[in-house]
């Protein structure tokens, strides 16, 4: 996955560009107004940026303040590009790593536990007998009462030429992703259509057993 997308790096984010990706998830937020001063905000596969920015524009817009944001990710072409933004922009509440899901270093010393952690477009490349093990370590790195956001492709004959064949990813139907998400132990809030080609899903930490 990191030899693909550091050769199609601008490929990928020209492509988010085109189909207006960012605006997307801005509008998403937008209407569940989730977003508080204080916060700290965690993009799982930040690749160059999108989700992170539509959330930080958000934030702009509502007079937050204190909010940070974390990104990381497995490609240095990727964040290269999002930290020319953060440059450009003069950001000062964004910081980026390079860091594998599946070989998280341990936290606090690089990544905090965040009040919301999101993902777009990253989990369909993790292997798939490792993706349990992917939302495991997106779990740990919640505070209590967090909130994970995945925003992820499903099957569909459309995302089997453009997800599964150019990107060589993997796709999920509604029940699989269920299912991950329960031996993963997380509860999920919400589980909703996303544009024409993959899922909104909305999950908290399950809480304890109660006998």
């Amino acid at each position: 996955m990191q030899h693909l997308y550091s050769s199609r790096s601008h490929l990928y984010t020209a492509m988010i560009a085109l189909i207006g990706h960012r605006r997307s998830l801005k509008r998403f937020f937008q209407k569940r107004n989730m977003l508080m001063s204080g916060m700290t905000i965690i993009d799982a596969g930040c690749g160059s940026g999108a989700l992170t920015r539509a959330l930080w524009e958000l934030a702009q817009e509502q007079h937050l303040s204190n909010v940070h944001f974390f990104g990381f990710d497995l490609t240095r072409q990727m964040l290269d590009q999002f930290q020319s933004w953060i440059d450009r922009d003069r950001v000062t509440n964004v910081q980026l790593l390079q860091a594998d899901l599946l070989n998280l270093p341990p936290t606090p010393y690089s990544l905090p536990q965040a009040n919301i952690i999101v993902t777009s477009g990253m989990l369909e490349y993790i292997p798939r007998d490792r993706f349990v093990e992917a939302l495991k370590n997106l779990k740990s790195l919640l505070k209590p009462d967090g909130r994970l956001f995945i925003f992820i492709s499903r099957t569909g004959w459309q995302n089997n030429i453009m997800v599964e064949k150019l990107w060589h990813a993997n796709l999920y139907s509604q029940p699989e992703l269920q299912t991950s998400c329960h031996s993963a132990g997380l509860s999920i809030i919400s589980l909703k259509s996303f544009k024409t080609w993959g899922f909104a899903i909305e999950l908290r930490e399950d809480g304890p057993t109660i006998a």
